[in-house]
């Protein structure tokens, strides 16, 4: 008997033990919620922080608002929330407001009558807006530690790629934002900067590892952010946070600048840089920033109008594996909620699909993931010092005594066990690629894929670590290299964001996009936290 046939016929078991499994998990993290307070960050009042980065550019450029207003409005915010949502690693408050002030002066003495101004929008489309980033994305001057102890005193000399482009947009960096360890968790904490709290609510998980920059731009104290995405990592704190975020086809975007420096190359087309904002009308002009007008134009036709009605839409309802949770009423309920606004709105059929493939996830994404010819995670966290122990670090985390953290030590024993024979890694691969050709076939150049964003909303702290395979539903879409958007449906009943995620063919963006668009026209996209508490359960 083949190990194949072994597997089908232990499936119903596995998952039924699965199903118990979960049930008393979240009966038992439900508990522990009635017992732990629940904060929620105020309710913004300034309406300069609820005007998209896009029109607060234009009004800068129009002289209507200065530039200084926006960027103090933002420093305000970000004041008043973090001591709830702890997402502040470092800030560039003095300096932004010189830079603002430096905007404000250049608008009013350029002549309106000149074509450097006419051309504004376009040469510095941003300009004077402030943008935040995540503590992995180099700053020149500020650190980047990517939440690694050894790595505290990183302070590059130069900007990452991603930052120049910014800078070169006019946009006013304002802050750098909490990660996991190593940016290596969906659950954002390190040992230096302590956990980021979601703005909804407290007690829950902002996601990882662009997990600082979701709770920011949730708790309206950014605008726009950047973020990287290698298994979810733009994409789970989007979805958590109720924001945009944009996981890109590969090789868009420059990594260089973006620590800790990946070496392996298919690594490399799994990840993305990308953009995270509140606002969908953001999203296309943040992305021509971040690619150039060259790929802008070419590649993604960033930009040209998108006829909806006349796209082809798709829908999976989640992943059948003992390995993930059950889809929760509620993310199952925006999915349909999601192809019934399309069908009602364009009079079109939504289909559903299955690709059976996609439920070995969790074997294709390891096989992807793994390359044992560049640095362990042990030498990662040393600064290749070594001499990095994790079963006695494991001892330590339950003393609260390590500079590491619980996963990531996990993270190192996995580490070291022995790859799978050559054999079931072609096998695999071979499977991979194919379900990529399917997905791409169906899709064609025209064609969406409506799919859950996670099996449910934010969960509560520490939940991540008995519910690790969740994230296949985001890791999934990086493993076959392909575009993923995740965009906002408002909040459940709980007071908590709701999301999908849109999957395209290769450089589909620009369609992706404009579905975002419109879905945000039907179900008001980011909605700001309610701000004040609510105790039921979920």
């Amino acid at each position: 008997m083949g190990v194949a046939t072994i597997l089908r016929t232990m499936f119903p078991f596995t998952k039924f033990i699965s199903i118990i499994y979960f049930f008393f998990l979240n009966l038992g993290f439900n508990i522990a919620l009635l017992f732990w307070k629940r904060r929620v960050v105020s309710r913004p009042t300034n309406d300069l922080i609820l005007i998209a980065a896009t029109d607060a550019a234009a009004m800068i450029r129009n002289g209507e608002v200065q530039s200084v207003h926006f960027v103090q409005a933002y420093i305000d915010r970000m004041n008043e929330v973090d001591g709830v949502i702890n997402a502040v690693v470092e800030d560039n408050f003095d300096d932004a407001i010189v830079k603002a002030k430096e905007v404000d002066a250049y608008i009013h003495a350029i002549d309106k009558t000149s074509d450097e101004y006419k051309n504004l929008a376009h040469t510095k489309p941003f300009l004077g807006v402030p943008f935040t980033t995540k503590d992995s994305v180099q700053v020149s001057g500020f650190r980047a530690s990517a939440g690694i102890a050894s790595a505290l005193d990183n302070r590059p000399k130069e900007n990452a790629d991603v930052i120049n482009t910014m800078l070169d947009a006019g946009a006013i960096f304002l802050a750098l934002t909490n990660v996991p360890e190593a940016t290596f968790w969906s659950e954002t904490f390190n040992t230096m900067f302590g956990r980021t709290n979601n703005p909804y609510d407290s007690r829950r998980s902002v996601g990882g590892s662009s997990g600082g920059e979701g709770a920011v731009l949730g708790a309206a104290a950014s605008v726009i952010g950047i973020g990287t995405d290698i298994g979810g990592s733009i994409r789970i704190p989007a979805i958590m946070n109720g924001v945009f975020g944009l996981k890109c086809s590969p090789g868009l975007i420059s990594h260089n600048g973006i620590y800790p420096v990946n070496t392996s190359i298919y690594r490399k087309q799994m990840l993305s840089v990308g953009p995270m904002c509140r606002y969908a009308k953001d999203l296309a002009p943040l992305l021509r920033v971040l690619v150039g007008n060259d790929a802008a134009d070419n590649k993604l036709k960033l930009g040209q109008r998108v006829p909806i009605k006349k796209c082809k839409f798709f829908y999976m309802e989640g992943l059948n594996t003992p390995l993930t949770e059950p889809l929760s009423s509620e993310v199952l309920g925006g999915l349909r909620k999601a192809v019934k606004y399309f069908e009602t709105k364009y009079d079109i059929a939504v289909y559903k699909v299955d690709f059976p493939k996609a439920h070995h996830a969790a074997a294709m994404f390891h096989v992807s993931i793994t390359d044992r010819q560049v640095a362990s995670i042990t030498s990662l966290l040393t600064s290749g010092k070594g001499g990095l122990n994790p079963i006695s670090e494991l001892i330590k985390c339950g003393y609260g005594t390590s500079k590491h953290t619980f996963p990531l030590m996990v993270f190192c024993l996995l580490d070291m066990l022995p790859d799978p024979p050559q054999e079931t890694k072609d096998y695999i691969e071979s499977k991979r690629e194919q379900l990529r050709n399917e997905v791409i076939s169906l899709l064609g150049d025209n064609g969406v894929l409506l799919f859950p964003s996670w099996p449910t909303t934010a969960p509560p702290h520490y939940k991540n670590i008995g519910t690790y395979y969740n994230f296949l539903y985001t890791g999934l879409w990086n493993t076959l290299r392909l575009p993923a958007l995740a965009v906002p449906m408002g909040l459940d009943n709980n007071g908590l964001p709701l999301s999908i995620q849109l999957i395209g063919a290769p450089h589909s963006e620009n369609m992706l996009i404009a579905t975002a668009n419109d879905l945000e026209e039907g179900f008001n996209g980011w909605t700001a936290p309610p701000g004040y508490p609510t105790y039921t359960l979920q």
